[in-house]
């Protein structure tokens, strides 16, 4: 079956539509005199499904990687942690370049320096603004809490996965979700405002990333169960009928409802994506047989999933400086919508095929560069 391959498409369509979900949400940056609704009001939402989903896949790489011999576990995370780290580079960069060119063209400089503000953003590069280090005094691009976020909790999880997996599975897994979501509750009674920093000791969106990431590996551990069931043709049927309802149902929740309404309901929505999510990633509906078309479908699809990252990433800056633009003046909302989901689908596009080529470049002239560097004697 599809799920079994070595992709999921139908999470590469997913966290395509989500991300299309949260440019529109970030376009209530648009409106001018509240002249009207903005779409996707409660896309706010989204992160929820890209933190359980990362979640997921995190136990499952982490399952599933082979130990080398007499290594530590300090230094198999720290190889972990650097793979993931790649697995961002170079975009993560060059979004970060675009979104500091952007803002310094079309605004001040928020110190009174562009230099100031450069030296200030090191700790959005290092991926350390949800640590709590620098963070107010410039981010340069607002979207990338939820990467910083997702390495801390994958540095502090992974080694009590590798070494403790059953124990992290039904007991440390369980009880992270418990207590993280009983003081977001508890204390704040919603997910939002990821940089508010609790009690001095850690960042909001932090404690969200914990909740979500180890109910993601929750959802993995049930998923490898659900996939060694045989369930009958009916009941392939009823789970292939929720599984379209939980989507298309979440995406119509988020589009119609204004962002305090959904507030009420967010916690019920993570209870539904991980239903979803459950369902998708073990493969047991129908929907895990459909062929996308094709090959041309499939490598489309596998597109789009590969495309949502830069398009995240290249976003998000947009929105603050658009209303300032020349192409916006005089515009109502529903006119500089399309041209400010046209500019961030190009920024994307840039930063997915810049990164191409300088992945190329590092292939093909990677140990020169480093020759420049550091001396290899073998090499001499």
């Amino acid at each position: 079956m599809a799920a079994n391959k070595k992709r999921n498409l139908t999470i590469d369509l997913l966290k395509f539509i989500f991300v299309l979900m949260i440019v529109l949400y970030h376009s209530r940056r648009l409106v001018v005199n509240d002249e009207c609704t903005p779409m996707f009001v409660g896309g706010v939402f989204v992160v929820e499904f890209f933190f359980l989903t990362s979640g997921y896949f995190f136990a499952r790489s982490a399952t599933r990687k082979p130990y080398i011999d007499g290594e530590s576990p300090g230094v198999d995370t720290g190889r972990f942690m650097l793979h993931k780290i790649s697995g961002f580079l170079p975009n993560y960069y060059v979004a970060w370049v675009i979104a500091f060119a952007v803002k310094h063209i079309y605004s001040a400089p928020v110190s009174g320096s562009t230099l100031l503000d450069l030296a200030n953003g090191i700790w959005e590069l290092l991926f350390l603004e949800m640590t709590g280090i620098g963070n107010g005094a410039y981010i340069v691009n607002n979207v990338t809490w939820y990467i910083s976020a997702m390495l801390i909790v994958m540095l502090a999880l992974y080694p009590l996965l590798r070494k403790h997996k059953d124990t992290f599975f039904y007991v440390i897994a369980p009880l992270i979700v418990m207590f993280a979501f009983g003081i977001l509750y508890q204390d704040f009674r919603n997910l939002k405002k990821p940089y508010y920093f609790i009690n001095g000791l850690i960042m909001k969106g932090t404690i969200r990333a914990f909740a979500e990431i180890a109910l993601g590996c929750m959802i993995f551990k049930v998923s490898e169960g659900l996939k060694k069931i045989r369930f009958r043709e009916g009941a392939r049927w009823l789970l292939t009928i929720t599984e379209i309802l939980i989507w298309t149902g979440s995406v119509c929740y988020m589009y119609g409802h204004p962002r305090d309404m959904s507030l009420k309901m967010e916690y019920l929505l993570i209870a539904v994506f991980s239903v979803g999510l459950l369902i998708t990633t073990s493969g047991v509906s129908k929907l895990a047989d459909w062929n996308w078309g094709g090959r041309f479908g499939q490598k489309a699809v596998a597109w789009l999933g590969a495309f949502s990252f830069s398009l995240y990433l290249g976003h998000g800056y947009w929105c603050q400086v658009f209303n300032g633009l020349s192409i916006a003046q005089g515009l109502s909302y529903w006119e500089k919508l399309p041209r400010y989901v046209a500019i961030s689908l190009c920024t994307g596009l840039v930063i997915m095929y810049v990164s191409k080529l300088l992945r190329f470049f590092w292939k093909k002239n990677g140990n020169a560069v480093k020759s420049l560097f550091i001396h290899d004697p073998e090499a001499a």
